[in-house]
This record gives C-alpha cells, structure tokens and sequence, in this order.
C-alpha cells in the first residue's frame, strides 16, 4: 500500500514539474538549461540505432572453456531520442531469455549510463562510464556474482570497429584490481 502513495507523490512531482516547464515555455519565459539539451552523445546514441546477430562466448569458471552464444538485439530511441533501448533475444539453459538495457548519456553528470534487466532475474544492473584514450566506453558497476552470491565490482568494454562491428567485454573486478572475464559478445548489424 505504501508503494502505491509513494507513486501517486512521484506522479504528481514530476506532473508539477512538467506543467511549469510547459508554461514558462508558453509565456517565452524560461528557457531549458543547457543540462536539459541533447548533445554529441545522444547522435551518437542514434548510430547504434539498429538491428543486429550477436555472437560471443561466455566463461562459467575462472579460466575454463568458452561456451558459445548467439542472439539478436534490437536498438531504438525512446523518450524524444533522450536514451537508446536495446531489446535482447536469445536462450538461456534452453529457454527463452529476454533482456533490456537502456543507455544514454546524462547531461547534469557528465558521464554515460546502462541499466541491464532482464527475464531471469529481478535484480538491475546499473553502470556508469566513458571514453577511455582508445575510444572505448568504460562502464563500471556491481553486480551479484553467480559463484559467490555477493555483490561484486563489475566492468565492461564497449568498441567501435571501422566496419561497424561492436564488441562488448564484460569482467569481474576481483579485490586485487584485475579482470576476470567472464562475456565477450560481438553485434553485427543485420543487412537487408
């Protein structure tokens, strides 16, 4: 029950919000801040726009064999183009497996943003990043470990290829600093 009136106040904060954003906006009065306006990073948001076969592997114990994987995923931009929506179909043990992740970049905080859910659990992952000095992104997050059931750091890479191939490297951060890799998954956008 409370949840509902915690929702019912979030309403009518961000309808107040808007409402005066609207009539300020009517009377010429105010303008939108900066923080407010798409940039760069939202055209580029618009690049990945698409749909794409995804091929990759997936490490299940610190240093054993890859399991391949494949799957798609479907990229568009929601909320006036403000964040990219990734819809991601594969199978996961021989059952459907369906995930979001939606990324954008935050204008106030200066720093892009992913936040991963999917059908096989209720728990979100959210990460936070930029441009590293090759021109990948760098997310750092945490998440819980499958193995260990504790919350644990997280990483991701995300590279730009010059023949519009993406790849995504995702690691665990053990407590001494290094990587574990335990994804590795390559878009290639679908033609026709």
């Amino acid at each position: 029950m409370r949840s509902v009136h915690w929702m019912v106040i979030v309403a009518l904060v961000v309808a107040a919000f808007l409402l005066g954003h609207a009539l300020a906006q009517e009377q010429g009065g105010m303008q939108m801040p900066p923080w407010m306006q798409k940039g760069e990073q939202h055209k580029a948001l618009a690049e990945s726009v698409g749909e794409f076969d995804v091929a990759g592997e997936m490490w299940f114990a610190p240093g054993g064999p890859p399991q391949p994987y494949k799957a798609t995923a479907k990229r568009e931009l929601v909320l006036e183009g403000h964040y990219l929506k990734e819809t991601f179909s594969g199978a996961w043990q021989g059952k459907p497996y369906t995930g979001w992740l939606f990324s954008g970049y935050d204008t106030f905080r200066k720093r892009y943003f992913n936040v991963w859910m999917d059908s096989m659990s209720p728990v979100a992952s959210i990460s936070f990043g930029g441009p590293d000095e090759n021109g990948a992104l760098v997310f750092d997050g945490e998440e819980p470990h499958p193995m260990t059931g504790k919350l644990t750091k997280s990483r991701s890479r995300i590279e730009y290829a010059d023949d519009g191939k993406v790849t995504m490297s995702m690691y665990w951060v053990l407590p001494d600093g290094t990587e574990q890799i335990h994804m590795r998954l390559v878009y290639t956008r679908k033609t026709g």
